[in-house]
């Protein structure tokens, strides 16, 4: 049967194949600056190249999904979120000097071939919520006897509100700049776990 008018067929092509890669590369751009593209977005490109070629023709739902299916590179890809941090301290010197390490790591072992994928899997979003992230330590024995644990908050004094939090009295709480532990929270721990794991009879050692 003979396709109606306006539907495409397998040889109907609303773009042409020059327009077909320029569509490409507005899409390639979305890739470059690590940001899912939309259907929509493809669409009225798409429609806004036919405009411009002087064509009173628009491209439909459909025909995205068509695009799409040839160029599956295209595909959504899932996003995940990343704190705005994380986002700031990948900054262009910073990632020279990476590579610049990476290249001299490469050299000094005599590495000469390495295979990167360069597919894009995840998106990767800011997440703008204010969070802080902290560190706890706790031991538990085989048989389900714990210690009360360490918390290590992010900053350099300990406030009165930190304390009001629901916690066991036996809790305690520290704080170094980086959140994370140190030497000198690393020999607090130890005093706190053996003052907790003593047993009450002595000759239980």
């Amino acid at each position: 049967m003979r396709a109606r008018t306006g539907q495409s067929s397998g040889t109907n092509k609303k773009l042409s194949d020059e327009q077909d890669a320029a569509l490409c590369l507005y899409c390639d751009r979305y890739l470059y600056l690590g940001t899912n593209h939309k259907k929509k977005c493809i669409r009225l490109a798409a429609n806004s190249i036919l405009k411009a070629a002087g064509s009173t023709e628009n491209v439909g739902r459909d025909w995205t999904s068509r695009f799409i299916e040839r160029h599956p590179q295209y595909k959504f890809k899932q996003s995940r979120s990343i704190s705005a941090a994380r986002k700031r301290a990948a900054q262009k010197e910073e990632l020279i000097k990476h590579f610049e390490r990476f290249e001299a790591t490469m050299k000094e072992y005599n590495i000469d071939i390495l295979l990167v994928s360069t597919e894009q899997k995840q998106i990767y979003l800011i997440d703008l919520e204010n969070r802080e992230y902290v560190t706890v330590i706790e031991a538990i024995s085989t048989v389900g006897k714990h210690t009360e644990p360490m918390v290590i908050l992010s900053g350099q004094l300990m406030k009165e509100k930190h304390f009001k939090n629901g916690l066991h009295d036996g809790v305690l709480m520290a704080a170094t700049e980086s959140g994370y532990s140190n030497d000198w929270l690393s020999f607090k721990w130890l005093d706190h776990w053996e003052e907790n794991s003593r047993p009450d009879d002595p000759e239980e050692w």
